[in-house]
Order: C-alpha cells, then sequence, then structure tokens
C-alpha cells in the first residue's frame, strides 16, 4: 500500500484494476492540496480497499489490512 504496485512484478495488476491508488500517491494529492473535501480524501482509502478486495480477495490478508486502513481513517475524520 505504501507505493504504486509495479508494472514490472503484477502486470496483471493493472489488467484488472483500472483505477490504482496508494498511500505515497494520495500523500502527493494532500501535500497538493488536490482534497478540496475530507470525503474526497476518505475515497480514496476507499478506492485502496476496494482495489485490494478485488485484486487479492475478499477476506485474504491484504484486504483485511486495507479494510483496517479505510476504517481508521474514516473514522478518524469523522470525529
Amino acid at each position: 500500500f505504501l507505493k504504486p504496485v509495479s508494472r514490472e512484478l503484477y502486470p496483471q495488476y493493472y489488467e484488472i484494476i483500472h483505477e490504482p491508488i496508494d498511500l505515497q500517491t494520495i500523500r502527493e494529492k494532500n501535500r497538493k492540496y488536490d482534497y478540496k473535501t475530507a470525503d474526497s480524501f476518505v475515497r480514496d482509502f476507499d478506492l485502496m480497499k476496494r482495489n485490494a478486495v478485488k485484486f487479492n480477495g475478499k477476506g485474504s490478508p491484504l484486504a483485511n489490512e486495507a479494510t483496517e486502513i479505510y476504517d481508521f481513517v474514516k473514522n478518524t475524520v469523522e470525529q
């Protein structure tokens, strides 16, 4: 989740995931003030979660970790 998925190592990822996102990209977007609302910020974490579930399968360790990250961010923003 830290950096974009390697196209060289996992070309099939980009055949399945058409809108990739990762923490580095989210950080860069945040630094550039690309997020105009808290909801748009949270949506990228939701996208990261959905991508992990779609590629790795529901209940997989990576999908579960992405879900935990999303839940943490969503709950923190809502406070």
